[in-house]
């Protein structure tokens, strides 16, 4: 999976909400060849946690977002559908599970039930489930 583009944003709040943690909602576009060839783009909620550290990629953060993807899966065909997904983020980079919404599918993906992930920075693999 490659990422073509990044778009973060910090959320705002209520000045009665100022000690609110870093909240932040996140863009971004995909490539994604293999398995699963085709492009996403996803949108996700950050939540970063208090940190000491000055690096910012050192701290750690939990998302929810949802990613559309358009193209084709290995033994499905080719289609639209939508992915929803929980992770984290550390020094290592993101951990994510995702799951399909069988009722987005279009063309091949109608109805399709699957779940899977990906693990690590940009270029790491992304793994796909099919349920029967």
């Amino acid at each position: 999976m490659a990422m073509s583009s990044w778009d973060e944003q910090p959320l705002e709040f209520p000045t009665s909400l100022l000690n609110a943690p870093k909240m932040t909602r996140v863009k971004t576009e995909r490539t994604l060849t293999g398995d699963l060839n085709g492009r996403g783009v996803a949108f996700y909620n950050l939540v970063y946690h208090p940190s000491d550290s000055p690096d910012p990629h050192m701290g750690t953060a939990t998302f929810v977002g949802q990613m559309y993807f358009s193209g084709e899966i290995k033994g499905k065909g080719k289609g639209d559908i939508v992915l929803s997904g929980t992770g984290t983020y550390d020094k290592n980079g993101p951990v994510c599970n995702w799951e399909s919404d069988p009722k987005t599918g279009t063309g091949d993906l109608v109805g399709l039930n699957a779940t899977g992930g990906y693990k690590g920075l940009q270029g790491e693999d992304v793994t796909l489930e099919i349920k029967a």
